[in-house]
């Protein structure tokens, strides 16, 4: 069962119609509306599902609910698939001579499993860092 306990929320206007993301993933433009997250972007969970032109909440801080793109089990770190649904954070190595880590950036880490697509799952809220 997933569970919440956000210690911090945000608001902002959402800039398209979000009414059925509720618990998507959510990025914060320059002027501070709310739209669809890209893949791998600093993102943030809707907490509520605002139509465009109405305040929706996000989570900053805390345990937030979040709906899953795959299967992830508990521990793992989360980041954002195309579809604003967590997917398993995951990290590449590029460079030839000298190996540098380029990797999805994290936005959670899960504290219970989505065992596939479109389940409803708890996690920690961390913004930042890379997989």
């Amino acid at each position: 069962m997933a569970v919440d306990h956000v210690l911090l929320r945000w608001a902002g206007i959402a800039s398209e119609d979000l009414s059925a993301k509720q618990y998507h993933f959510i990025e914060v433009e320059a002027e501070g509306g709310i739209e669809v997250a890209e893949e791998n972007s600093r993102a943030y969970v809707l907490q509520d599902a605002p139509k465009e032109n109405q305040p929706g909440t996000y989570a900053v801080a805390g345990i937030a609910k979040a709906i899953a793109g795959e299967e992830i089990l508990g521990g793992e770190a989360i980041s954002v698939n195309g579809e604003s649904t967590a997917k398993k954070a995951t990290a590449t190595k590029v460079g030839s001579e000298k190996v540098e880590t380029e990797g999805t950036l994290i936005v959670g880490h899960a504290l219970t499993k989505a065992a596939a697509k479109g389940d409803l799952f708890t996690f920690v809220v961390s913004t930042g860092g890379r997989a």
